[in-house]
């Protein structure tokens, strides 16, 4: 493109000396970035020509019950293969829905997010398969069931956070802040997806990891696996049309992963806190809402902007040693009124994860089902939309 406006600009500039006309130069001006920029507009036209982007990608099964599995898949929107699975002795269709959050409708990040459902006997291991093909793969269940009878049921843990895949992240300093505050804030388990990060922040994961056990989970979230020469061909690798490194897949994974396990699960950005009611511990907030609103699984906070200063802070910051933590307390929020529109109306969720089906980054997309209906109660769950006043996530900038 530079050399195409280079050659337009030097016809204008010396059209006198080579007696160049006026519409010979605007007729360069026209054609000569079309036809140094051709190769481009034949990589996007040749796509339509092409076979869809095939491949159907699984990370996890779970077993939610004693006739039910689920697992999250990524595939491409163009690609409508059905998906099978095996049963005793016969072949039987996957119920799938699709996740869309509203970034792949107006993008072309076209490979997302589907939910499979599969009624099944008490099996420990799931075969897949798509009938166009001959591959099948077999995976093992992993079981969410809970541990004992649901009916004043003891979870493990009253409140976790799950983090969104983190990729290409240097920061380390982010990650000793995010631990810190949700260990204070009563936190007792951390669902970490990571994409890509630095040395640096590796040794903030295994430092916690090893402080806390098992109440971090550090959940690898590699690339889709493509051919070696088909990587970043933008027709034929399908991580370049997923949309960040697969956020709605991997929430859902984690919803599932944390059922029964964890009561309360905020799904929240790495650079996000949360503001109880003065007074009030966060978890016991949190705790109190829920006995008030017993037919919620989604709690729909407000998410406010708070600016703070940190570029002279992490100045002084070479080691974990130097970090501080004081100037959170300075943080300004701004008013929504001052910030982009789209941004300054979302919300973030705390979640029920046995009570979800599907969530999205701001709020759920489908309820469960109430486990013992009556005539007065609600079909399914519902979402509370919870007063700032007594919960609000800050988001820190």
């Amino acid at each position: 493109a530079f050399l195409a406006w280079f050659i337009c600009l030097s016809l204008f500039l010396f059209r006198k000396t080579f007696r160049v006309s006026h519409t010979i130069v605007g007729v360069g001006l026209l054609l000569a970035p079309l036809m140094l920029m051709r190769a481009e507009f034949d990589q996007l036209f040749r796509i339509r020509g092409t076979p869809p982007l095939s491949g159907i990608y699984v990370y996890n099964a779970y077993r939610v019950s004693d006739d039910e599995i689920r697992f999250f898949y990524m595939k491409s929107v163009e690609d409508n293969q059905p998906l099978q699975y095996w049963e005793g002795e016969r072949w039987n269709s996957v119920e799938t829905i699709c996740v869309c959050p509203l970034s792949t409708l107006l993008s072309q990040c076209t490979v997302e997010a589907h939910l499979a459902v599969i009624h099944s006997i008490d099996t420990s291991t799931l075969t897949l398969r798509v009938p166009s093909g001959s591959v099948e793969r077999e995976f093992d269940l992993v079981d969410v069931r809970p541990l004992s009878s649901t009916d004043n049921y003891l979870y493990p843990h009253k409140f976790g956070v799950c983090i969104q895949p983190v990729y290409y992240h240097a920061d380390w300093t982010v990650f000793i802040q995010f631990f810190e505050f949700w260990i204070a804030s009563g936190a007792t388990k951390f669902f970490i997806y990571v994409h890509s990060v630095t040395r640096q922040v590796r040794s903030v994961f295994e430092y916690y990891s090893k402080l806390l056990g098992n109440q971090v989970e550090i959940i690898s979230w590699s690339d889709l696996p493509v051919a070696a020469k088909d990587r970043g061909d933008f027709s034929r690798d399908p991580n370049t049309r997923v949309f960040r490194a697969g956020p709605y897949a991997a929430i859902n994974d984690c919803l599932l992963r944390s059922r029964w396990q964890v009561k309360y699960l905020a799904m929240m950005d790495v650079d996000e806190v949360l503001i109880p009611k003065p007074g009030a511990s966060l978890v016991k907030r949190i705790e109190e809402i829920g006995e008030w609103n017993p037919f919620a699984d989604t709690f729909s906070l407000e998410w406010r902007y708070g600016m703070i200063e940190v570029e002279q802070m992490k100045r002084r910051v070479r080691t974990p040693r130097n970090m501080a933590f004081g100037d959170i307390a300075d943080a300004k929020i701004i008013s929504p009124d001052n910030v982009q529109f789209d941004y300054g109306r979302l919300r973030k969720v705390i979640v029920r994860p046995e009570r979800v089906r599907i969530v999205d980054i701001h709020n759920t997309i489908q309820h469960e089902t109430f486990p013992h209906l009556t005539d007065w109660m609600p079909m399914r769950y519902e979402t509370l939309l919870v007063n700032e006043t007594d919960l609000k996530v800050l988001h820190l900038r």
